[in-house]
């Protein structure tokens, strides 16, 4: 059904789109303090690329696995579905694994880059999360609801169009019987028009003799 085909491809768009824009954006407030705080003035911001870089990759797989399940045949639209249902699965795993541990690597990194001090033990700042590492799960959730529809509905979905596939060149085995003579036969009047308008002839024209 092309209703759910559409919603299945939607649902993926906007979850590759929801997590490459979440990654762009301040997942983590970095502020130092004891030492560390006469070096950096104010708090360091951390994005998602930097805290879970795997999140913007896998929003740009969700959007070419979008255009799989749009253009692809039925055996391949399984294969693609399965992918991003993982997908979908580790965009909700990437922050949420982040955050059990308070981003603490990412926060050191940030602090080192700052200070050009490396602090291992967490006592060199604090750090606050931002709503975005949930918009990167949310985006997962979607990812994964549009796999799903896939996996369910993909065996009622028309195959893709052969509009742009090349037609038979002239001179090719016609189909036996009268009805494959017909078929060349309008093939051959085809041609045969093409090439009065490729010579500055009128098609539409009443046939007449030509020199």
């Amino acid at each position: 059904m092309r209703s759910s085909k559409g919603a299945a491809a939607l649902l993926v768009v906007l979850g590759g789109l929801l997590a490459i824009l979440a990654g762009g954006r301040t997942w983590l407030s970095v502020t130092p303090v004891g030492a560390t705080v006469s070096a950096v003035n104010g708090a360091i911001p951390v994005s998602g690329r930097e805290a879970a870089p795997a999140g913007s990759a896998l929003g740009l797989v969700a959007l070419a696995g979008a255009v799989a399940l749009l253009t692809s045949g039925l055996l391949v639209r399984y294969v693609v579905a399965v992918l991003l249902a993982l997908c979908g699965a580790g965009l909700v795993a990437v922050p949420m694994s982040a955050r059990a541990d308070g981003f603490a690597g990412a926060a050191a990194d940030a602090v080192a880059r700052a200070t050009g001090a490396r602090i291992t033990d967490g006592g060199g700042f604090t750090a606050s999360t931002t709503v975005w590492p949930s918009v990167c799960a949310a985006a997962g959730l979607l990812v994964l609801a549009g796999a799903v529809v896939a996996l369910l509905r993909a065996r009622t979905w028309a195959g893709p169009s052969r509009r742009y596939e090349v037609p038979a060149v002239a001179g090719t085995a016609a189909p036996a019987g009268a009805a494959g003579a017909g078929a060349a036969t309008a093939r051959d009047r085809a041609y045969d028009a093409w090439d009065a308008l490729s010579e500055g002839g009128d098609p539409t024209a009443d046939d007449a003799p030509r020199p």
